[in-house]
């Protein structure tokens, strides 16, 4: 008898109407996968987002790194902490403002990075076996159509989570409000906007 995930994934028509189906099980299920090949990273794909970005951006504040992956407050304060500890990131105050925390990827975050970035690339490659170099140009065009639909649809992330809502981005609660960042009400630790966790987002890379 199939699970779940594996109902999920059966053909439902190539319809319009099933697009929105097919591409959220699609991507939770290649996120599910993925999560199994990194093994080597504690915290798997919820540490992956964060190591990511400051791997590519550098030491970032825990505001900007929240607005970065997504994930605020108390969710992101333990997540970080729990990096701490496994010795992924180092978090120091910042020396012009005592308020702010800089986060910044170790020595030991960054190769275990490098390690994971070729196991993905390796797991990506075989899950698009099969595909053309055409069809995967074919996808990330409908993907741009619809990204550019979505912002023109909803201007300055109006839509679901975005400033019309109550904690999403700019809302209430939100990192518009000063405070300071491990969690305390006020500061970006409040924001209850939705929860994108973008640890699959650009896995690749």
């Amino acid at each position: 008898m199939k699970d779940r995930h594996q109902q999920d994934l059966e053909p439902k028509g190539a319809g319009r109407d099933n697009i929105v189906h097919a591409l959220g099980s699609t991507a939770h299920a290649m996120r599910r996968h993925l999560d199994h090949s990194m093994h080597e990273i504690p915290g798997r794909t919820s540490a992956w987002g964060v190591m990511r970005h400051l791997s590519h951006h550098g030491p970032t504040t825990q505001a900007d790194l929240a607005r970065a992956v997504g994930v605020a407050g108390s969710t992101l304060t333990r997540r970080l902490e729990q990096m701490e500890d496994d010795g992924l990131i180092e978090r120091t105050d910042d020396p012009d403002d005592g308020r702010r925390i800089i986060v910044a990827l170790s020595e030991r975050g960054e190769n275990l990075r490098a390690e994971q970035r070729e196991r993905n690339n390796a797991e990506i490659a075989r899950l698009t076996e099969g595909a053309e170099p055409a069809d995967i140009e074919a996808l990330w065009r409908v993907i741009g159509v619809i990204r550019s639909n979505l912002v023109e649809l909803h201007p300055e992330g109006e839509g679901p989570g975005g400033p019309g809502r109550r904690g999403g981005r700019g809302g209430r609660g939100g990192p518009g409000r000063r405070g300071r960042e491990r969690g305390v009400p006020g500061g970006p630790g409040s924001r209850g906007g939705r929860r994108r966790d973008r640890g699959l987002e650009g896995a690749a890379e």
